[in-house]
């Protein structure tokens, strides 16, 4: 899936430089860009740093973090549903790449009553093999990992016509690991709020553009971006 990358977001915010829309006296650099955009996508990723005990511990690289996605979950088939990894999370022991999976409250909060229990792949079809009192884990959701996706043992969406979500916590890198190029693990909708949150920490203003008033002959010919606002 396509994404942005800290190069496409920066040029964005030097765009808006050279556009004028800086104060006077502002002058931002790509590193000190760079490092806005590690810290806003780690503060809305709600990252921690993921730390274990034990020999587990040594196939864990340094600087990982946990991250937690909201995801609109989708029917597949028949009494199943399934959701779309927003990145590939690191390969862990015991698939802990994915950390956890819950449901949301009616308050739209995790919740930690809705625990899915991870299933390796495969091991859901063996499960419907078993007695009813094991195919159904008794009465508890739960997942099965392949490629981007994450299958549930339920139809999660079954409950009503209003989208369901679930809450997914995803072992990455941390985002200053990500080199310029690299594809950030973000959600299509995250980017706009990614460059609202800069141009907030960087003091760009936000103008709104004004349309060309022909009876302003001194802003007849420039860009609409580019117009003094009255």
């Amino acid at each position: 899936m396509a994404g942005t990358t800290k190069y496409k977001l920066a040029e964005q915010i030097q765009k808006l430089v050279v556009g004028g829309f800086v104060p006077v006296g502002i002058d931002l650099t790509d590193t000190e860009i760079y490092e806005g955009i590690n810290q806003v996508v780690n503060s809305m990723l709600k990252a921690e740093h993921f730390t274990v005990n034990g020999q587990m511990g040594e196939t864990i690289p340094n600087g990982s973090i946990i991250t937690e996605y909201r995801l609109q979950v989708e029917n597949y088939g028949i009494n199943k549903s399934r959701v779309t990894l927003p990145a590939m999370p690191i390969k862990l022991p015991r698939n802990m790449g994915i950390f956890q999976v819950m449901g949301e409250d009616t308050d739209g909060y995790p919740d930690p009553n809705q625990v899915f229990i991870p299933c390796q792949m495969g091991e859901m079809n063996m499960l419907r093999s078993q007695r009813p009192i094991i195919s159904d884990l008794g009465g508890q959701g739960a997942y099965e990992p392949k490629g981007m996706r994450l299958t549930f043992n339920k139809d999660l969406t079954a409950s009503g016509s209003d989208p369901v979500y679930v809450y997914v916590n995803l072992v990455l890198m941390d985002i200053s690991a990500y080199e310029e190029w690299d594809t950030l693990p973000l959600l299509p909708e995250m980017e706009d709020e990614v460059i609202r949150r800069l141009r907030e920490r960087f003091g760009i203003p936000m103008i709104a553009d004004k349309l060309v008033d022909d009876s302003d002959k001194e802003q007849a010919n420039t860009p609409i971006r580019q117009q003094q606002q009255n």
